[in-house]
């Protein structure tokens, strides 16, 4: 059964020593040897508040060391109160323009899942989730606080295409980012995925939002179930890359809230019960003493680590592979409007086909390649029903998906 390297253990009973109070007895008194290296797992993975809590308890490591644990909590402290004022300040615009949305991720995982254990969890932008109708809207309160998007879009043209072709699931967000202060960094969604990862209306969703405090404001943010059953899906597209998806996961099986019953419920409805069960299983594999029992996903999951040295890449699940390969390039832009779509679909539904196949031949004992699968057929189904002339055919770079199946 494969293990995790000394250092990445005693990273993670920082966290379990926070949450549970307790560590395990073969790291009561564990000596800090590679505070480098420790150091760079703790940024990496986005530990710092949890390593720097367990050093202040217990101190441990040397006098430098401690000053720069210390040093990236403050930095990461300063920009997590930003975001936090930043989101609530947007919240607070987009409502007087009566525009439904809530905030997720970032700071509703903090109030919800951090609760009682750390008073920040780190945040790489601010994630918000609308109708696909109020985009115009949207982008004009954002270009009154002067973001701009960080890749050209025509936005009154994106919103047409969306009211048109309320059926593309593919295209889900557009990123932007403020030219002053902070220089935060926004990404605005019209839904959390496509329907083969996580098939949930944006409608219910804005529907079912609950108002969580943020910096004195009371924002529409995600209720406690529906998050958790998004952030297991969300760590495992990438196959948790960084522990703090992991962590966000074991936060919140330790809170009050958690409702065993009701996640279970919302997994069920949305067909992603597999994936929130190999999440749970995955957190108390890292986690958990005893070790809870091995299973083939968090064996591949640790394999990973243990193959980069504790310090996985980004890498595509089956179930993400063809998320974020359009608007890549100019060549696969939805919002073309040439020709080149049409002479490929001359020869998509075939390379289609032989992709269908290859997965089928590579991975057919891998419980994770069916929405794959399905994905597949539907996209030849949208290749045949597509209206001739249209410009949102989906292309597929078939050489680099490959290269996921290996």
């Amino acid at each position: 059964m494969p293990e995790l390297s000394a250092n990445l253990q005693f990273l993670l009973q920082t966290v379990r020593w926070r949450v549970e109070r307790k560590v395990l007895p073969e790291f009561s008194a564990f000596s800090v040897d590679d505070e480098d290296n420790i150091l760079m797992l703790a940024i990496y993975h986005n530990l710092i508040p949890w390593l720097w809590y367990y050093l202040d308890e217990h101190t441990l490591g040397s006098d430098s060391f401690r000053q720069q644990v210390a040093k990236h909590m403050r930095k990461e402290s300063l920009i997590n109160q930003l975001q936090a004022k930043e989101a609530a300040t947007l919240s607070s615009d987009l409502a007087k323009r009566r525009v439904k949305h809530i905030v997720f991720k970032g700071v509703n995982i903090q109030a919800l899942f951090y609760n009682g254990f750390v008073e920040q969890r780190y945040c790489d932008d601010i994630d918000l989730l609308i109708a696909p109708q109020d985009l115009l809207v949207a982008a004009s309160v954002f270009t009154d606080r002067q973001y701009v998007l960080r890749e050209p879009q025509d936005i009154v043209k994106l919103s047409e295409f969306l009211r048109q072709h309320s059926r593309w699931y593919r295209w889900r967000d557009i990123g932007w980012e403020k030219t002053k202060h902070g220089g935060e960094r926004l990404d605005l969604h019209w839904r959390l995925a496509d329907k083969f990862i996580l098939p949930v209306d944006t409608h219910y969703l804005l529907s079912e939002s609950e108002s969580v405090s943020v910096n004195g404001v009371d924002i529409p943010c995600m209720p406690f179930s529906t998050l958790f059953v998004y952030v297991c899906v969300h760590g495992h597209m990438d196959h948790f890359f960084r522990l703090r998806y992991l962590v966000d996961i074991y936060c919140a099986l330790h809170q009050p809230a958690y409702d065993a019953d009701q996640v279970t419920r919302l997994a069920q409805k949305w067909g992603v019960l597999e994936v929130v069960t190999q999440s749970i299983s995955l957190a108390n594999r890292f986690f958990s003493h005893p070790v809870s029992e091995a299973d083939a996903y968090s064996d591949f999951v640790i394999e990973r680590f243990n193959e980069s040295q504790s310090f996985p890449r980004r890498s595509r699940s089956l179930m993400a592979t063809f998320r974020d390969l359009l608007m890549r390039s100019n060549e696969r832009n939805p919002l073309a409007t040439d020709d080149r779509f049409e002479k490929q679909a001359l020869s998509a539904k075939e390379k289609m086909q032989g992709l269908l196949k290859h997965v089928q031949r590579r991975n057919r004992k891998k419980s994770w390649v069916s929405p794959i699968i399905a994905r597949c057929k539907y996209d030849q189904a949208m290749l045949e029903h597509w209206p001739k002339g249209g410009s949102a055919l989906v292309w597929y770079p078939i050489a680099l998906i490959k290269r996921c199946f290996k």
